[in-house]
């Protein structure tokens, strides 16, 4: 009898735990599923609507990084419950060292994907709507010039990197940086196809641009050409 009344009792318990579970919001990795899943959707109504292919793709890429931000919160969080707090604290994590541009294109593609959170019954406003972008201050971003001094203790330190290869692998992505005049994702983006040993060269994809050009190396960089684009 007794057996009996713990077995009715554990089924009376775990029945009203699934039916609590079922009223609360989606949490954890189902919630994070669910995000990719309105992610696709809303691109393809943002695609629908005639922007271009490269719009679309840097579009995609902020909301990927805010994804990927709100996949690493713990505990994990349901869409419905991000808060204006949590909002704010990702935009000040995303705009450290980023230009004033830059953090208002972010902002501006977050918006967008809230109100279609909105449309689809997830969020009652659009926090959003009447958040303006951070104050970038000066201390927050990367000089548009280095002085000497400042310079020299750059690729000082590069060359004191631990390791051989750490030290040859930093200079030598210093020298191609400041040699050729790579931006940051085009140095990314090199494979070792891209690399003349015979001409000293290097082919650039000019995904920015839109026109792929070819750049010399300074004397430095081709010592470990194969160190840069192995990262």
């Amino acid at each position: 009898m007794e057996v009996i009344l713990e077995v009715i009792l554990f089924i009376s318990i775990t029945f009203r735990r699934v039916r609590l579970l079922a009223l609360l919001p989606a949490f954890g990795r189902a919630a994070m599923r669910r995000w990719d899943r309105l992610l696709d959707s809303y691109l393809e109504e943002y695609r629908a609507r005639g922007v271009s292919p490269q719009s679309v793709a840097y579009t995609e890429a902020r909301l990927i990084r805010w994804g990927r931000w709100l996949k690493g919160r713990r505990p994990r969080v349901a869409i419905e419950r991000i808060d204006p707090e949590m909002i704010t604290r990702y935009i000040a994590n995303c705009s450290s060292f980023r230009a004033k541009a830059t953090v208002y294109a972010t902002l501006s593609s977050m918006r967008g994907f809230g109100d279609y959170l909105v449309r689809q019954g997830l969020w009652k406003i659009n926090p959003l709507r009447w958040m303006k972008g951070p104050k970038v201050t000066p201390y927050s971003r990367l000089p548009k010039r280095i002085d000497h001094a400042h310079m020299e203790a750059l690729w000082r330190e590069a060359a004191n990197r631990h390791g051989e290869y750490s030290s040859h692998l930093w200079v030598t992505e210093l020298a191609m940086l400041y040699g050729t005049g790579l931006r940051r994702g085009e140095l990314e983006r090199l494979n070792i196809e891209a690399f003349d040993r015979t001409e000293g060269t290097l082919r650039i994809d000019g995904r920015k641009t839109g026109h792929e050009r070819c750049v010399p190396l300074p004397e430095i960089a081709p010592v470990a050409p194969q160190l840069a684009v192995a990262v």
